[in-house]
């Protein structure tokens, strides 16, 4: 088994950043093999049609009518107490809601995956912004209409011999205003606190050094398929590093488990410190924050219940639920973070 070095990085690695606030964790670049072992495993084909014509937007043999290219949940600081530097792997399905929860965990690696393939090419747009802009203000900038031209050039360069650039750089141009609408969406404070990983520099620094380095995969993945997260976890643990948070936004509540998705958990790399972090877009449980109930639980109670033939679905979790405050949950986990 290959273990990860140590997190912080030597004074020549860091040259190779440019320039990095002094506050900001530093990281230290992959060695060949530990790249290898990141970025070899194999992906599921994503070849699901859309639910035309069906009354559910998801179910098991289909996918949303709908590219969810930007968050839609704005509340995520009710994980932040769960998350904060913990550190480890991270894995996250849908776009930039992932970066607030990363930069919170100060994951060491990260897997961004998403069954929709507008969706991937989102999060290799997003790489290839922020790796052009050195500050907050410089990525917003190229989300403006008057940075369109900066941006497909940073598109351009960071994938110049991808066989998709044409098709990359029209969805920047199709969702560009929606992308950036949700942006400052997400980042204006209102009656209710919000938190989003371009409110604060380091954190931006960060997500910045992350993927300058390559630490954060973006690829196709599936919940319910059998490769993409089979093979996260065989590399986290070839990299001696636990995935110690999983963001699955509200995919659950639409179908019962499968044996596949059962088996992507159950056989994952997790340790005593990850947890799950999912959505309900649902009333049943009583207020709601925004539109959605937030849920954390212990990656290792979810395990321990997929593996009980009767957890049917994401339902059957919920009865072991704790009430925090209205319209936040925790399952396996105490509801007050300070006394774990």
């Amino acid at each position: 088994m290959t273990t990860m070095r140590p997190i912080f990085a030597t004074s020549a690695a860091l040259i190779l950043l440019g320039s990095i606030p002094a506050h900001a964790n530093k990281l230290e670049p992959l060695t060949t093999k530990e790249r290898e072992i990141l970025y070899s495993s194999v992906e599921d084909t994503l070849d699901k049609k859309p639910c035309v014509g069906l009354k559910k937007r998801v179910m098991l043999h289909c996918r949303d009518v709908r590219h969810y290219v930007r968050m839609n949940e704005w509340y995520h600081e009710v994980w932040h107490p769960y998350v904060d530097k913990i550190g480890g792997g991270y894995i996250g399905v849908a776009s930039d809601q992932n970066l607030t929860l990363i930069a919170w965990a100060r994951s060491e690696v990260a897997w961004l995956m998403d069954y929709d393939p507008v969706v991937v090419k989102v999060n290799r747009i997003h790489k290839a912004l922020i790796k052009a802009a050195p500050d907050v203000a410089s990525y917003l900038a190229l989300w403006d209409r008057k940075g369109r031209k900066a941006a497909a050039e940073a598109i351009r360069k960071e994938y110049p011999t991808d066989a998709t650039l044409k098709q990359t750089l029209k969805i920047y141009r199709v969702y560009r205003g929606e992308i950036y609408g949700a942006i400052k969406q997400a980042m204006r404070q209102g009656k209710r606190k919000r938190s989003y990983w371009l409110h604060r520099a380091e954190d931006y620094a960060y997500i910045r050094q992350m993927h300058q380095l390559d630490r954060i995969r973006i690829m196709g993945g599936d919940l319910l398929k059998d490769k993409s997260l089979i093979g996260i976890g065989e590399a986290s643990r070839k990299l001696g590093i636990p995935v110690r948070a999983i963001y699955t936004s509200n995919a659950e509540e639409f179908w019962p488990y499968p044996e596949n998705f059962k088996q992507n958990f159950i056989r994952m790399h997790m340790d005593e410190k990850s947890v799950v972090l999912r959505t309900r877009h649902s009333s049943k449980y009583g207020p709601r924050i925004g539109s959605y109930v937030y849920i954390v639980q212990s990656g290792q109670d979810m395990q321990s219940q997929l593996k009980d033939p009767q957890t049917k679905g994401l339902w059957v979790m919920m009865r072991y639920r704790k009430a925090g405050k209205p319209g936040f949950f925790t399952i396996g986990r105490p509801v007050d973070p300070t006394s774990m």
